[in-house]
């Protein structure tokens, strides 16, 4: 009899040690498989942290150059967008992978807008482009360049591109809430054709300002007070752009590119060279946040 309990309590013990070894081994294989996932996941973070960091160093070269090459050759308008904006987002395009429908959208509508804001802007000399800086002399709507109204549609490209390409990682499709951008393109057309054509911005002064913050501190407002979560990825993008559009705005001033003959509310001087405080404020600390706000508000998910 006690052989015979011996015999079985030995084949349960063998049983249960079987089973716990195929439960250390499955174990030990799940862990292993879960570490080689989380290494290559890791591996290929890595990857996209070293491509992100030659792009950012290739843009930043191409801007250097443009602006090295307004300082001393004080090359032309077309020559300094080309190295400060347009070559940038040909090597975006080239390296990054977007949805270029949301993008191409957005770009057209908003760089309408911001062209026909750029219409009165000129208009009332808010700033001053001499045709000798235009490689394109046809002219719009209150003898606006056409030049002018599309470098801010370049502009435009050019942030959202960086984005989607350093920050933004969705794939969301362009968002039903666009159609409000499309009122608020046609409102802004309608509106300010009937004041150009009252010839009421010949009488109001600080007419950047006016204009500008109008467009611009909204929906900035808005994103600080109920979409918070947006701030550190709007400060990402803020940040080089800051420096991209402070060079490039110290080397056009220099190269006469553009000057500013009309009345703001304060002057800021950067090594010598003074331009508007609207400038500093409107174009070179929030054009991106600004920009992004409307891309995430009409065009985007807004998380």
């Amino acid at each position: 009899m006690q052989q015979i309990f011996l015999v079985f309590g030995g084949k349960i013990f063998r049983k249960r040690k079987n089973k716990n070894a195929q439960i250390r081994n499955a174990s030990v294989r799940r862990n292993f498989l879960r570490k080689k996932k989380a290494f290559k996941e890791n591996l290929s973070i890595l990857r996209m942290q070293k491509r992100k960091i030659i792009d950012l160093i290739v843009i930043g070269l191409l801007v250097v150059i443009g602006a090295a090459l307004a300082f001393t050759l004080k090359t032309n308008l077309a020559i300094s967008t080309l190295f400060f904006y347009i070559l940038p987002i040909v090597w975006l395009l080239f390296r990054g992978k977007f949805r270029y429908k949301k993008i191409i959208i957005t770009t057209i509508v908003w760089g309408a807008i911001f062209g026909i804001l750029d219409i009165i802007s000129s208009v009332n000399g808010a700033w001053f482009i001499p045709e000798s800086q235009l490689i394109l002399k046809t002219k719009l709507f209150a003898g606006v360049s056409i030049i002018e109204v599309l470098w801010f549609s370049i502009l435009i490209f050019f942030i959202l591109l960086f984005y989607e390409h350093f920050i933004e990682r969705e794939t969301a499709k362009i968002s039903k809430r666009f159609k409000w951008a499309e009122l608020i393109l046609a409102i802004t057309t309608i509106f300010i054709i009937a004041l150009l054509s009252s010839g009421i911005f010949d009488k109001i002064k600080y007419v950047y300002l006016i204009i500008w913050g109008a467009y611009f501190i909204p929906p900035i407002l808005y994103i600080l007070l109920f979409r918070p979560s947006l701030i550190k990825k709007f400060v990402l993008v803020m940040i080089p752009f800051f420096f991209i559009n402070l060079l490039y705005e110290l080397s056009s001033v220099y190269a006469g590119h553009w000057s500013f003959p009309g009345e703001y509310i304060g002057q800021v001087t950067l090594f010598g060279i003074a331009f508007a405080f609207e400038e500093f404020l409107f174009w070179i600390i929030l054009a991106s946040t600004a920009m992004l706000a409307y891309y995430e508000l009409f065009s985007d998910d807004m998380k």
